[in-house]
């Protein structure tokens, strides 16, 4: 019984021999196994957060890229430049307060001179469109020449109130002149000769020409110069009554300034007529 136990218990421990190195494969395989699942798991976390991190760095690195190259642009004088100038207040009323839509404002305000406004705004009001028509400022009086104007202007002279206070004196003043100034555009004047040729006609009375003939002929070139003139004076009326139901802006104030050129035509048709 002895030497059989003892082939017994020698097959046991073979077999036991045996199956050592399949378990510990089997325990090395699965610990391989969850080492390179966790590495997977570790590394596809690290991918995820890199790819989630990424464009931010990239478009933060854009940016300072670009500031870094501007900065460096600037450093060069590549970039931009600056260079000074005069302020020319006229030219910037003239640009952006002589134009329709500020002008109808002011009046706006005007129209309640003797029922809202106090006199230091009525004097606000007065001294920035005094700036706008006076000759030795933007000398762009027309601006005024509209309808809607008018009917303030009539409103305001008309109110026999306004007369009896000091305080409307200003304003009472401005809309009379813009008013004459309008009349005398208006309203033809063929007595009056320009007054370069009014000033060669009084250097010739000066000079005592006594020929009769020069003096008939002196007349005659009178009369004709004061026809065209009249002619001249009633198509810058009639084309300054159809303006006066439209707004303009400073461009179109000094080409009715300049009476629409027709001194300048007028001028050169002569030249032309002398030459031929």
């Amino acid at each position: 019984a002895a030497p059989g136990q003892a082939d017994s218990l020698q097959q046991e421990e073979q077999q036991q021999q045996r199956d050592s190195p399949a378990a510990g494969g089997a325990n090395g395989s699965n610990s391989d196994a969850e080492g390179s699942e966790a590495g997977g798991a570790n590394a596809a976390a690290t991918g995820t957060a890199g790819a989630a991190n990424g464009p931010h760095r990239n478009v933060l690195d854009e940016i300072m890229a670009e500031e870094g190259a501007s900065e460096g642009e600037d450093d060069e004088g590549e970039g931009r430049r600056y260079h000074e100038v005069a302020f020319d207040l006229k030219h910037q009323i003239r640009q952006y307060m002589a134009v329709p839509a500020v002008v109808q404002f002011y009046m706006w305000m005007l129209a309640g001179c003797n029922n809202t406004n106090t006199p230091a705004l009525n004097h606000a009001i007065c001294s920035f469109l005094w700036r706008i028509i006076l000759p030795e400022h933007l000398d762009l009086e027309p601006l005024l020449y509209q309808l809607s104007f008018l009917r303030v202007f009539h409103q305001l002279l008309s109110d026999a109130s306004l007369r009896k206070k000091m305080e409307h004196r200003e304003v009472l003043l401005l809309c009379t002149r813009v008013v004459r100034g309008l009349f005398s555009r208006l309203v033809p004047q063929p007595s009056l000769l320009p007054p370069e040729q009014q000033q060669q006609r009084q250097n010739k009375h000066n000079a005592g020409h006594s020929d009769q003939a020069a003096t008939i002929a002196e007349e005659g070139n009178v009369a004709k110069q004061t026809e065209r003139e009249l002619r001249r004076q009633e198509a810058v009326a009639g084309m300054l009554c159809v303006d006066l139901m439209f707004w303009r802006n400073a461009n179109i104030c000094d080409y009715i300034n300049k009476e629409y050129h027709l001194r300048e035509e007028d001028q050169f048709v002569s030249r032309a007529a002398a030459g031929n």
